[in-house]
């Protein structure tokens, strides 16, 4: 059963300048309270023009558990390719503590399967980087007039 999370929980603000989406969570959450965080995600991304580049600061938030892996790769993912379409960029900004986790071989299967779906999640240490990595897939998407003509000389 879905419910609101209060905002001092989890908060979500659209940014129309910059067309990203932050979502933040103030504290460690519930396994069972991550999916509702998301699904609030998903509704607020197609409200706001189907947005696909979220910035999600995770620096508090407890790390997600197999359980929630599972959900988000075999539930979560399918809904938003249907929603959102491709490819989405979510761009995670985590604390040094939290590095073990990224680098774990599960964190790293569940990469490699969410690429497959063409969404993309990449972690960060800071929310400029994060941002940063954003404003770039974004200007790949659309590239300037005068960069079209150039692009084979441009390295990613």
């Amino acid at each position: 059963m879905a419910f609101a999370l209060p905002s001092d929980v989890f908060s979500l603000a659209y940014e129309p300048r910059t067309d990203i989406l932050r979502g933040s969570w103030a504290g460690p959450l519930p396994a069972s309270a991550l999916p509702e965080c998301y699904a609030q995600l998903l509704e607020a991304a197609c409200a706001h023009g189907r947005c696909r580049f979220w910035l999600l600061d995770l620096q508090a938030r407890n790390w997600s558990d197999d359980s929630f892996n599972r959900w988000f790769t075999a539930q979560f993912i399918p809904q938003v390719l249907s929603t959102l379409g491709q490819p989405v960029f979510l761009a995670c900004v985590v604390r040094p503590g939290q590095r073990t986790h990224v680098e774990d071989g599960r964190t790293g299967l569940l990469l490699r399967q969410v690429a497959g779906c063409n969404i993309y999640p990449f972690y960060f240490a800071t929310e400029a980087d994060a941002r940063a990595w954003l404003a770039d897939q974004q200007a790949g998407e659309q590239p300037a007039p005068d960069r079209q003509a150039h692009s084979h000389s441009l390295r990613r």
